[in-house]
C-alpha cells in the first residue's frame, strides 16, 4: 500500500522530471496536449500562459532538486550514523510530508482560481469571435451573388456563342454542296485551271497569313482565360484561409480584414480584366467573320481543285496497288477500292485508297490518302481518321500518304510525329511496281 512518503517521492520525481520529458518525448506532449485541447486553447493563444507555467515548474523542479540533494546528504548521514535515530527520522519526514500537503493544496486552489478566470475570459472571446464570424458570413454571401450573377452572364455568353457555332455548321455544310457540285464542273476546266494555279497559291499564302494572326488572338484568349482561372483559384485559397483563421484569436481578426481588402483588389482587377477579355472576343468575332467571308471564296476554289487532284492521282495509282502491297507488305491483296467507311452512329470516312489483303492467314488493311502537295494538317487529318477506321475493322492497318511532293519541314514532321505512316512519293510507283 502505498504511503505518504511515497507520495511525496513520486510527486517530487514527477515535478523534477516533467519538463524534461515534455522536451525530449513528442508522443507525451502531444498526449498531454489532447488531453486538456478541450478545455484549454491552442498553443498560439496560451503560449504565454505555458510558458509561465513551465517556469514555475523548472522553479519547482530546480528547488524540489536542491531539497533532494540536502535531504539526500541527510538520509546519508543518518544511515551511516545508526539505526537507533531512525524513529526521530521519520518524524521529521512526516512533518516535511505535511508542510508539502499544504503547499500543495494552496497551489491547486490557485490553479483552480486561474481555471475559472480563463474560462470566463474564453467564453467572452467566442462571444466575440461569434458576432465577427455573423459578419464575415454575411460578406460572404454578398460576395456569392456576385458570382453567380457573373456566371449566368458567362452562361448567356456560351449560349450566344453555341447558336452562332451552329449557324456556321449549317453555312459549312450547304458550302460542302456547293462545291462537290463544282467540283464535277472544274473536270472540264482542269487545263486552264492549271495556269491560275500559280496565283492562287500566292492569295493562299496571304490567307494563311491572316489565318496565323487569328490563332494569336485566340492564344491570348486562352492566356487570359487561364489567368483568370488563376484568379479564380487564389480567391478560393483565400476563401479557406479565411475559413481557417476563425480558429485562431482576435488579435488575427485585424490580418484578416487586411485580407480582405486585398481580396476585393483582387475582383476589382479580375473585373477589369473580364472586361478587357470581352472586347477582345467582341474584336475576335469581327475578325473571324472576315476571315470566313475570305476563306469562302478561297476553299470554294480550292475545295473542288483539291478533289479533283486527289482523284485524278488516285486513277493512277490503283493500277499499282496490287504490285505495291505484295511487294512492301507481302500480302496478296484481295479488296481494292475507293470506299466510304460507315460507322455505327451513322457517320463515314471516305478512303481514297482501301485494300484488304491476307497474309499468313491473317487479313491485312491498306489505308491510302492522296494529296497533290501533302501538309502537316493533312497527317494530322489522317491520324485523326486512322484512330475511327480501327475501331471499325479487325485486323492490322497500314497507312500510306501519297503526294506529287513533300516539302522537307512537311516530311520531317511527319517522320517524327505520325513514323507509322508511310510517306510515298507518286512517281515511285511507276517506277518500282508494275501495274496489274
Amino acid at each position: 500500500m502505498e504511503t505518504q512518503a511515497d507520495r511525496v517521492v513520486t510527486m517530487g520525481y514527477l515535478l523534477q522530471e516533467l519538463p524534461l520529458i515534455l522536451e525530449e518525448e513528442p508522443a507525451v506532449r502531444r498526449t498531454i496536449i489532447r488531453i486538456f485541447r478541450d478545455r484549454f486553447a491552442e498553443r498560439d493563444i496560451t503560449e504565454d500562459r505555458f510558458e509561465h507555467l513551465f517556469r514555475e515548474l523548472k522553479e519547482g523542479r530546480e528547488e524540489s532538486r536542491k531539497r533532494w540533494e540536502e535531504q539526500n546528504k541527510k538520509w546519508e548521514e543518518q544511515s551511516r550514523k545508526s539505526d537507533k535515530k531512525w524513529e526521530e527520522q521519520n518524524k521529521k519526514w512526516e512533518e516535511q510530508t505535511r508542510k508539502s500537503d499544504e503547499k500543495w493544496e494552496e497551489q491547486n486552489k490557485k490553479w483552480e482560481e486561474q481555471t475559472r478566470k480563463s474560462d470566463k475570459k474564453w467564453e467572452e472571446q467566442n462571444k466575440k469571435w461569434e458576432e465577427q464570424s455573423r459578419k464575415w458570413d454575411k460578406k460572404w454571401e454578398e460576395q456569392d451573388k456576385k458570382w453567380e450573377e457573373q456566371d449566368k452572364k458567362w452562361e448567356e455568353q456560351n449560349k450566344k456563342w453555341e447558336e452562332q457555332t451552329r449557324k456556321s455548321d449549317k453555312k459549312w455544310e450547304e458550302q460542302n454542296k456547293k462545291w462537290e457540285e463544282q467540283t464535277r464542273k472544274w473536270d472540264k476546266k482542269w487545263e486552264e485551271q492549271d495556269k491560275k494555279w500559280e496565283e492562287q497559291n500566292k492569295k493562299w499564302e496571304e490567307q494563311d497569313k491572316k489565318w496565323e494572326r487569328t490563332e494569336h488572338r485566340l492564344d491570348r484568349l486562352e492566356k487570359i482565360v487561364g489567368e483568370l482561372a488563376l484568379a479564380q483559384k487564389r480567391t478560393e485559397e483565400r476563401v479557406e484561409e479565411l475559413a481557417q483563421a476563425q480558429k485562431r484569436t482576435e488579435e488575427r481578426v485585424e490580418e484578416l480584414a487586411q485580407a480582405q481588402k486585398r481580396t476585393e483588389e483582387a475582383l476589382r482587377t479580375l473585373t477589369a480584366t473580364v472586361g478587357d477579355m470581352k472586347k477582345d472576343l467582341g474584336d475576335m468575332k469581327k475578325d473571324l467573320g472576315d476571315v470566313k467571308k475570305g476563306l469562302g471564296d478561297v476553299r470554294k476554289q480550292v475545295g473542288g481543285l483539291s478533289m479533283t487532284v486527289g482523284y485524278g492521282l488516285e486513277d493512277k495509282l490503283f493500277p499499282y496497288v496490287r504490285d505495291f502491297v505484295k511487294k512492301e507488305f507481302g500480302a496478296e491483296m484481295t479488296v481494292t477500292d475507293r470506299r466510304n467507311l460507315i460507322y455505327p452512329d451513322g457517320k463515314h470516312d471516305e478512303i481514297n485508297i482501301y485494300a484488304e489483303g491476307t497474309k499468313d492467314g491473317h487479313t491485312l488493311f491498306i489505308i491510302g490518302e492522296c494529296k497533290a502537295q501533302p501538309g502537316k494538317k493533312d497527317f494530322d487529318r489522317m491520324d485523326q481518321m486512322l484512330v475511327r477506321v480501327r475501331k471499325a475493322v479487325n485486323g492490322d492497318i497500314h497507312p500510306f500518304l501519297v503526294g506529287y511532293h513533300f516539302s522537307p519541314d512537311v516530311e520531317a514532321y511527319a517522320k517524327k510525329t505520325y513514323p507509322h505512316i508511310r510517306i510515298c512519293k507518286s512517281f515511285e510507283f511507276g517506277l518500282k511496281y508494275k501495274k496489274i
